[in-house]
């Protein structure tokens, strides 16, 4: 594949495909909800958790980190906030109808904020069809090789749900989910389209292109132009000299919900990242042998410890491609974000940054940040790193957003235009759970009374109706699915 040409592939058995089966690069793709570490200490514990699943990658395994961030609560606000049919122009009705209209045109306005990060792990093919096979055979051929990728990446997805806890959720996605996702990522302009149904677009039979690309890329500029929008890219030129626990947040909380990180891990082998440094030990006491400057011993002692943090397992090499993608509608917009990258990425103590100046660049970047795509032979702007610093720059946090599956309530976060949902139940059966309000001065009583005044926990499902929520007939868009007398929400 030239190194200008798109990635192309199928969504098959929950699993993206790249290419063919016979030579192809299936990916898992997992949505890690991760609360984020603007509150974290800065110790060692969520970068030892990170490096321990970058100690997973190897063998062929590769990973790409795809951050992003929308403003779509639309799910969580008609499954929770919509008031069922028969309840009347009651306090909870009028309370549930109050909330959705407001959070509805928040959302609309793009005054809401979600950030969320996929992870997609990629593995070779441990073996392929036969050529010569009739029909039925290679379709059981596939039918099993496809069964053995999926056992291998749902053993990886128990790893990294007994790794991070119940603090971090780990879910698989289907066929429709990577559509959906796929859909957003090669037309933005769909993020805001809270009212399409993809379930209506997706083609299993048709390609990712075909399914998912709807518009060109036209060269302009240092960028591109694609779906209405105006496209930059950046990348890392050199590596902060010194990182912490939440140093990325000074990326990830910018004011603004147009733009994506993508970071695509390609694992080294150890053996070979030993020899060059002991070839570079080489050549250093050599030059100290005709010179005998002390700095020269300095870097021989520097090269000894990481040949030995190497041989132990201290450390994992790694070929690291990071890619940050900024689009708006507008060149003034886009000039405007793109100056907020780069004061970002200067801010993130010495690092440097890479903007592309030819569009066809910025297109090879683009095509190597697709999601799951990471075999991009396009390698020019990728960096050495190695995971104890590594860990620390990889987007790994996302909106905390309570629990919104299901939720009862839903309330304004703390953090930047978040919506928080709460439960008073969870398990399997519902169990009631314990809870504690606290406050400075005002507040709890009314806190209490609105959640007291939230309807019965229910499970709410959208009419067949077209129309885009108007809100002076909301509560006849909404029917009851299930009463209280087997309750489904839960709490923490």
């Amino acid at each position: 594949m030239l190194n200008s040409s798109a990635p192309n592939g199928y969504f098959a058995g929950d699993l993206i495909l790249y290419g063919t089966l016979e030579k192809a690069s299936p990916a898992r793709v997992l949505f890690c909800n991760r609360p984020t570490f603007a509150a974290a200490s800065r110790n060692l514990t969520p970068t030892d958790k990170i490096r321990a699943l970058l100690s997973l990658f190897g063998d062929g395994l590769r990973a790409q980190f795809q951050w992003t961030c929308n403003c779509d609560y639309r799910q969580e606000l008609t499954h929770t906030t919509a008031p069922p049919r028969p309840l009347p122009r009651t306090r909870t009705s009028a309370a549930c109808t109050e909330r959705f209209e407001r959070y509805w045109e928040k959302m609309h306005r793009r005054e809401l904020r979600r950030e969320q990060l996929i992870l997609f792990i990629s593995a070779p093919l441990a073996g392929y069809a036969p050529l010569a096979a009739t029909r039925g055979s290679l379709a059981d051929d596939y039918a099993k090789l496809l069964a053995q990728l999926r056992t291998r990446f749902d053993e990886i997805t128990n790893s990294l749900r007994a790794l991070f806890g119940g603090d971090t959720t780990v879910s698989p996605m289907d066929d429709l989910a990577h559509f959906t996702y796929f859909s957003k990522f090669l037309s933005p302009a769909l993020a805001d389209g809270f009212d399409i149904n993809f379930s209506e677009r997706f083609a299993p039979q048709q390609t990712i292109q075909e399914n998912c690309w709807c518009s060109d890329g036209v060269n302009i500029g240092t960028g591109f132009y694609m779906d209405g929008r105006h496209h930059a890219l950046f990348t890392f030129k050199r590596w902060p000299s010194r990182t912490y626990p939440g140093i990325i947040l000074r990326l990830t909380t910018l004011p603004f919900l147009d733009y994506q990180i993508t970071v695509n891990l390609d694992p080294l082998p150890t053996k070979t990242e030993v020899d060059k440094e002991e070839k570079a030990i080489e050549r250093l006491r050599g030059e100290y042998k005709d010179s005998e400057r002390h700095s020269l011993l300095v870097a021989i002692g520097k090269k000894e410890r990481k040949v030995e943090s190497l041989s132990s397992g201290f450390i994992h090499p790694f070929n690291v491609t990071y890619i940050l993608r900024v689009w708006d509608e507008t060149e003034p917009g886009l000039s405007a974000k793109c100056a907020a990258i780069r004061n970002a990425v200067t801010n993130l103590n010495g690092a440097q940054y890479n903007e592309c100046a030819l569009p066809s660049t910025a297109k090879k970047l683009f095509f190597a940040s697709w999601p799951g795509w990471t075999n991009s032979p396009y390698r020019h702007r990728s960096l050495y790193a190695e995971d104890t610093y590594l860990a620390d720059l990889l987007p790994f946090s996302a909106t905390f957003t309570g629990l919104l599956d299901g939720a009862e309530a839903i309330y304004d976060g703390a953090q930047q235009g978040n919506l928080v949902g709460l439960r008073t139940f969870i398990g399997n059966p519902p169990t009631p759970q314990h809870a504690v309000l606290l406050g400075a001065f005002s507040g709890k009583s009314v806190h209490m009374c609105d959640l007291l005044s939230r309807p019965p926990p229910t499970i709410i499902t959208r009419s067949s109706s077209k129309r885009a929520c108007p809100t002076e007939s909301l509560p006849r868009q909404w029917v009851s699915a299930q009463s209280y007398s087997t309750p489904t929400a839960t709490s923490r």
